[in-house]
């Protein structure tokens, strides 16, 4: 049950809706449906969806991220948004190595991101301005957050923006992935940071979005 996965007891999710603990005890026996300002409350306490919490179908974890306009009613901007845990350049390197349970201890934090990804996907926090170019509508600036995905097919990398693990190196890196051939090159965006002639590194993950706090 999503309220007893976050730990929640009836009393508790009923405090936070703004209801009574019998309305909750009614919506988990099926005897009554959440509707209109309920449900859009257990959707963002569950971190769910009403597809989810009505019917019992699809992805439990698909967020539709709510927004409240002039009107003051609410409105679905993105039925693709989920949750991601924000990880730093350092946990990149072992990141897919630890199992879900790992990776939400090791997760300092979560954000919700306007993309799809699979289930493996994270925010990756831009540790510096290698990836800010002169007149590059590319750029990533330092801080940035990255949505990586680590699911992706090696032979769609070229010119993409990557996140990658070179032998040696203490960190994972962001890197813009070339092929020339057998040649593999990692470049950064940055003119003063060298371009790397790849031998031995491991693709990470492929960066899908950048997010920049204003």
């Amino acid at each position: 049950m999503r309220r007893k996965m976050f730990g929640l007891t009836m009393q508790a999710l009923a405090d936070y809706v703004g209801v009574s603990q019998p309305t909750v005890s009614q919506w988990e026996s099926d005897l009554t449906l959440p509707k209109g300002q309920n449900m859009r409350r257990l959707e963002e306490i569950l971190r769910t969806n009403s597809d989810w919490l009505t019917w019992g179908e699809g992805d439990p974890d698909a967020r539709y991220v709510l927004v409240r306009p002039s009107t003051d009613e609410f409105k679905v901007i993105d039925s693709f948004s989920r949750q991601l845990p924000v990880i730093t350049i350092a946990q990149a390197l072992t990141w897919c190595d630890l199992s879900p349970d790992e990776q939400n201890k090791a997760a300092s934090k979560s954000n919700i991101v306007s993309i799809a990804t699979s289930k493996g996907g994270f925010i990756l926090i831009m540790p510096n301005d290698s990836m800010v170019g002169p007149n590059n509508p590319r750029s990533l600036q330092a801080g940035c957050q990255l949505v990586v995905e680590p699911e992706f097919k090696p032979n769609e990398l070229n010119e993409k923006v990557v996140v990658v693990a070179v032998e040696d190196a203490p960190v994972a890196m962001v890197r813009e992935f070339i092929q020339d051939g057998p040649l593999v090159f990692l470049r950064s965006f940055n003119p003063s940071y060298p371009i790397l002639n790849a031998v031995n590194f491991r693709v990470i993950g492929v960066v899908k979005q950048a997010v920049v706090n204003l």
